[in-house]
């Protein structure tokens, strides 16, 4: 046997070697064509194409990750087939993160893979480009589908198979424990952690980044933190609510969280060729109280924005990028919905979309509603870009007063609507009765299509707002309207940054902008004397919003509504990335140096937060 027919029978096995240490490599390339990004501090994306010399060693880290996988595959049978199924799906992650980078100003979390059904139905009012990235990355998939075709499948006996796969889990199993989650560890090998999420990709490899994340599936406890000296703690704020409703009577309470609700004014001047929000600008007198409202979320996580406003509690305390009605809530949790439940309203809720969607069905009888009701009920439907419009579903809001009256005029009601209409994805073609464009005066001819139809939507939002009051102004048993905006739209024609350039970025709280929306309390009796009419600031942040309608709506504040209410004297508004300071001082919430004070309340407002999360008695 020549030295050369030895070799030959061997090559096949060779390549078969080759290739599966290949494809991990193309795989991970394809993620970072992809997703390389860098984001600026005002939430900006652009792409990045140095990507490869960011990432250095971290390439390593993320291709050991995906080789994990690959190996597994291999020491089982059919591999060329497997190895194309994963092939897939490591295309499909990366299309899926380019595009959440570009419409959300976000990466993909573990947590948000079970939202993928609501993912698809919003996608459908996005325009997906096709950028070079993208059919840089469908060569790159050719080529890993090709790979997996050649060479051939390996041999092994069952008891080698075993032992393969034994081997690779357990070291994939120390490689996760002791450094992809281990934060000490990695900065030990020059990972980076970056304030702007999307920055993480392009440094430090999009597989690292995700998997690093799966740690923050649980919630960890406080320092120090204790149950029984959380409970007996927060027990000593006490303080009786002095109602301002007429008579003392419990008032009907109408609550309205408006899908992107927010007021482009507050991030620059510009002007529109009609009037935006005449009727929300024209709102006046003791019965009306308008301010800013600071959020924790742009573009989108609007579920987060609601926890936020029907518990008091906050995400900074929660890892960035995490949604706690996905992870955390999975018992009853003291909201605005149960106090008014427990003080005798009947509660109910209602989304004209997706019920499951951020996993509400599952998380709004917990809150303390008694129904939750989506699209099917509401019987005569306008919709606006595939969406329920504002003014479909506070008709069904009204309908279902009237009837909730009829049947049961004793029992006060509590309506709480998510609306949908004006939801992201400000590209489509569709024709509005309004088209509104704005000039941001900066001299340019460009045009905004997305501002243009955003601005448009708000003026169909602002004329429901319209219908909703003048009909309430006609009840007369107390009643009460609180309308809010989740977020700000993420618009992307360079309307937002043609603003900047008009916007006093002198500002200290300019940095705020990007999560300012708007908040309204109506009521068809005085609520100049209400606490919430009384603070000074023209803005509130979403966590006091439940705690400062106690006394409009004649409730008694729980113990941890007590204490958000002495906090607000110290902290006036936070959010998950920033504070904002009696005097008006604006931090970061990862400033090591914060001022006593301050460091004192967020300590105590993180344990008790986890308390009433995990360990209160309802």
């Amino acid at each position: 046997m020549t030295k050369l027919s030895w070799i030959r029978p061997k090559v096949p096995y060779v390549l078969s070697v080759i290739r599966l240490l290949v494809i991990p490599a193309v795989g991970i390339i394809l993620l970072q064509c992809l997703s390389a990004y860098k984001q600026n501090f005002d939430e900006s994306v652009f792409f990045s194409g140095d990507w490869f010399q960011a990432i250095g060693i971290r390439f390593l880290w993320n291709y050991l990750l995906l080789l994990i996988p690959y190996l597994i595959l291999y020491a089982l049978p059919f591999f060329k087939v497997s190895s194309i199924v994963l092939n897939t799906a490591v295309f499909i992650f990366g299309i899926a993160e380019h595009y959440v980078i570009l419409f959300r100003n976000s990466i993909i979390y573990p947590w948000d893979i079970s939202g993928i059904t609501l993912a698809a139905q919003v996608s459908r009012t996005y325009d997906f480009v096709i950028s070079k990235e993208v059919i840089l990355s469908a060569f790159l998939f050719a080529a890993m589908i090709v790979l997996s075709l050649i060479g051939r499948e390996p041999k092994f006996k069952i008891w080698l198979r075993a032992v393969i796969i034994a081997a690779v889990i357990i070291s994939g199993s120390l490689y996760m424990g002791l450094f992809v989650m281990s934060k000490t560890n990695q900065m030990k090998s020059n990972i980076c952690f970056y304030y702007t999420l999307v920055n993480y990709n392009r440094e430090n490899g999009v597989l690292l980044n995700f998997c690093y994340n799966m740690r923050f599936l649980i919630h960890d406890k406080p320092a120090g933190y204790a149950k029984d000296d959380a409970a007996s703690e927060l027990a000593a704020y006490t303080g009786k609510t002095v109602s301002v409703v007429p008579n003392k009577v419990q008032p009907d309470v109408i609550m309205v969280m408006s899908e992107a609700y927010s007021d482009l004014r507050n991030v620059g001047d510009f002007e529109t060729s009609e009037p935006v929000m005449p009727f929300w600008d024209s709102l006046s007198g003791d019965n009306v109280i308008k301010k800013t409202l600071l959020t924790s979320a742009f573009g989108g996580n609007t579920a987060n924005t609601e926890f936020e406003v029907l518990t008091g509690m906050t995400l900074q305390f929660f890892p960035s990028g995490t949604y706690p009605y996905k992870q955390y809530i999975r018992r009853e949790v003291s909201s605005l919905a149960s106090i008014l439940k427990d003080s005798g309203y009947e509660t109910m809720s209602v989304h004209p979309f997706d019920l499951t969607g951020w996993n509400r069905k599952n998380v709004m009888p917990l809150l303390g509603f008694d129904s939750f009701v989506g699209k099917d009920a509401i019987k005569a439907i306008t919709t606006y870009r595939s969406y329920v419009s504002d003014q479909s579903a506070y008709q069904y809001i009204i309908d279902q007063y009237e009837e909730h009256k009829a049947a049961s005029p004793e029992i006060p009601l509590f309506e709480y609507l998510i609306s949908i209409q004006n939801h992201g994805g400000y590209s489509s073609s569709a024709s509005l009765p309004y088209t509104i464009t704005p000039d941001t005066g900066t001299g340019s001819d460009t045009a905004y299509p997305q501002a243009s139809q955003y601005l448009s939507l708000l003026r169909l939002s602002d004329d429901a707002l319209k219908m909703l009051v003048n009909y309430f102004e006609n009840i007369d048993h107390p009643t009460v309207i609180v309308l809010f905006g989740d977020h700000l739209p993420n618009l992307t024609d360079g309307f937002m940054e043609d603003l900047k350039l008009t916007a006093n970025q002198d500002d200290p709280q300019y940095v705020l902008t990007h999560y300012e929306t708007k908040i309204l309390v109506w009521a068809n009796y005085d609520i100049s004397d209400s606490d919430l009419a009384k603070i000074e600031e023209p803005y509130i942040s979403s966590n006091y919003v439940s705690t400062y309608l106690s006394d409009i709506l004649g409730t008694d504040r729980t113990a941890f509504q007590q204490f958000l209410y002495q906090m607000h004297a110290d902290i006036r508004a936070l959010d998950e990335n920033y504070i904002v300071g009696s005097d008006g001082t604006v931090y970061k919430s990862s400033d090591k140096n914060l001022p006593a004070d301050i460091q004192a309340w967020l300590d105590k407002y993180k344990k008790y937060q986890y308390y009433e999360l995990y360990d209160s008695v309802k």
